[in-house]
């Protein structure tokens, strides 16, 4: 049997209220079950089938338009899209030069990052990567796969800067947060004057987006 014959059968039953399923069962050695689905996935995009068409013809799923419709409408699928972008329109992902293209490599040695990190006393734990092998779950339990963990563990935050010279003194918080005006009282005077001391008068801060650094007051 032909695929246009085949295509018709599957487009008969579908319009008779068969399933994807039923129509498989019916089909049974003719065409496979992913194809089916597949087909009838573009019926419901398109408006047409096609299931095993001859190399040569037009291809209805895979066209410039659909590709630029928006894929919330289309409600398509990212293995469907795929073959659309690579292999009919050929395209690549390239990644964004703008840093290279707009900025020098004397420049990013000019650039000072800061960070900050709270620290707490009660440990560190990774449960991905500790874990123990046991037969049960209790003879785990007693090997120590237990982790007690305080609910509100007391910690430091630190507040450190990098670049290309080396790293800045950690101002370390013991007690609170965080905000504006300790910001602009502890952290402030250090990154500038440590930041001056490594990279000169002339040098980018780049913060890290943390709400004292985009803080009205900052």
């Amino acid at each position: 049997m032909k695929s246009k014959d085949i295509r018709e059968l599957a487009l008969r039953l579908y319009n008779d209220g068969c399933s994807g399923n039923e129509i498989h069962r019916s089909l049974r050695g003719l065409i496979s079950r992913r194809t089916i689905f597949y087909g009838l996935k573009l019926l419901k995009v398109t408006g047409a089938i096609a299931l095993q068409d001859p190399s040569g013809c037009p291809r209805l799923i895979r066209s410039k338009d659909l590709i630029q419709k928006p894929s919330k409408k289309l409600n398509v699928s990212r293995s469907t899209i795929r073959p659309i972008i690579k292999d009919d329109l050929g395209y690549k992902a390239y990644v964004k030069l703008w840093a290279r293209k707009n900025i020098g490599k004397s420049m990013t040695k000019q650039i000072l990052f800061s960070d900050e990190k709270r620290i707490d006393f009660g440990g560190i734990y990774n449960r991905q990567n500790e874990k123990i092998y046991a037969a049960t779950r209790d003879e785990a339990d007693e090997k120590g796969a237990v982790h007690h963990k305080a609910k509100f563990p007391a910690g430091v935050m630190v507040w450190v800067e990098v670049c290309s010279q080396g790293i800045t003194r950690p101002v370390i918080i013991e007690n609170g947060t965080i905000d504006s005006a300790r910001y602009i009282a502890d952290i402030l005077p250090v990154e500038l004057k440590d930041g001056t001391q490594m990279l000169g008068n002339e040098f980018i801060f780049q913060q890290d987006g943390a709400k004292p650094h985009t803080a009205k007051n900052t």
